[in-house]
């Protein structure tokens, strides 16, 4: 299940051919501190020691917090053939340094992209005035590089032989 959204904002058009949008989004990922696998059936060999058995419902930690990002973009109409965009956001991320690895990253970011609309026009055509609309964007999203030295992210560990142990701390290093 995927957790609450919450989206609000504000556009404005101070020339018809302009769009400036504000925005705030709010992301209730906090409420995921762990996910929760179900009907797990690994099929492990049966070791020297017999039989294997394993817990099929088990929790990998994710350790989310709540995020919330600011967004601000700008829509021009060039002309009726062509709408340019720019925009960017600031989220503070879902995770804190302690819990980044390398099987999920989310600090804090920043992005900024650009795009375009093309509306083909053909006059003896009815079904191609303002119809058909061609779009093309492209962005570049910017993480902070982050060294980790005191992880909270450790193995995944099944102790499937019962050996007992402590998991290794697997998050430490530079992201």
């Amino acid at each position: 299940k995927l957790p609450w959204v919450l989206r609000g904002g504000i556009a404005v058009r101070p020339v018809p051919e302009l769009e400036i949008e504000l925005s705030v989004v709010w992301q209730n990922w906090g409420t995921l501190e762990n996910i929760l696998l179900t009907d797990v059936d690994p099929a492990l060999p049966d070791t020297i020691l017999g039989p294997t058995e394993f817990d099929p419902d088990f929790a990998l930690p994710a350790g989310l917090r709540n995020t919330t990002s600011l967004r601000l973009g700008f829509e021009y109409r060039v002309s009726e053939m062509l709408e340019v965009r720019t925009g960017g956001f600031y989220e503070n991320g879902g995770m804190s340094d302690g819990t980044l690895n390398v099987g999920l990253v989310d600090p804090w970011k920043t992005q900024w992209g650009v795009g375009a609309s093309v509306f083909p026009y053909d006059s003896d055509s009815p079904f191609m005035n303002g119809r058909l609309r061609l779009d093309a964007a492209a962005a570049l999203l910017f993480f902070p590089t982050t060294n980790v030295a005191t992880s909270n992210v450790k193995q995944v560990f099944a102790d499937a032989l019962g050996n007992g142990g402590e998991p290794a701390t697997v998050g430490n290093g530079t992201y």
